[in-house]
């Protein structure tokens, strides 16, 4: 990948900074993971909300606090959306209507409607239109000089947890994504050969441009 720093693309356009964005995508470890704040993203909290809707813990087995904490986190990780996956996911506001409920006993919500409702969620968040739509959020995210660094890691986060709730390779997929926008013409010549079985071509150079 082209140096952000170098020559040739200095000062560096947010094109450059999303292929740099994404060839820093490491590769995830197996299922999601929460061992601290900072982990817990859009798959996580599916996952956690999954258990939790398996279990159905009662008071004594979650107290209080603890149900508290768990929504405080779930309406922080509901916020990482942009605005095109919000439009993508109708589910998540009816689903959050009812975890509000459920967690602040005592409830009459029907926890049956909202594990269906994470269901719909979860199949509307693996649906190819929603990772179209993460994609231009991040894409916006980094074209507005005001963005945080916080919020663009909120839409690069909800984008990869797309692809992970796809079941594609995260980290694969980001590699070759940013290679293809920073133009790298083995990387775009390897992809057009998984899509349609064009020839593999030599290049002299690995980090020659496609043009």
């Amino acid at each position: 990948m082209r140096m952000l720093a170098s020559q040739s693309n200095w000062p560096p356009t947010h094109v450059d900074e999303l292929a740099a964005l994404l060839g820093r995508v490491p590769y995830p470890q197996v299922g999601p993971t929460r061992d601290s704040d900072t982990e817990y993203v859009l798959t996580t909290a599916i996952a956690e909300l999954s258990e939790w809707f398996e279990v159905r813990p009662n008071e004594k087995q979650q107290p209080p606090g603890d149900r508290y904490s768990m929504l405080l986190d779930l309406e922080v990780v509901m916020l990482t959306r942009g605005p095109a996956v919000q439009s993508c996911t109708p589910s998540a506001g009816p689903l959050m209507e009812l975890m509000r409920s459920l967690l602040s006993p005592p409830s009459q919500a029907d926890a049956t409607l909202a594990a269906e409702r994470l269901a719909s969620l979860r199949a509307e968040l693996i649906e190819p239109t929603t990772l179209s739509a993460a994609f231009r959020d991040l894409l916006a995210a980094l074209q507005d000089a005001e963005t945080s660094p916080q919020t663009i890691a909120h839409r690069l986060s909800v984008f990869t947890g797309v692809l992970e709730l796809a079941d594609r390779g995260v980290a694969e997929v980001c590699h070759q994504a940013g290679a293809i926008i920073d133009d790298q013409a083995l990387e775009i010549n390897y992809v057009r050969h998984l899509l349609d079985g064009t020839a593999i071509e030599e290049y002299e150079r690995p980090d020659d441009l496609a043009g």
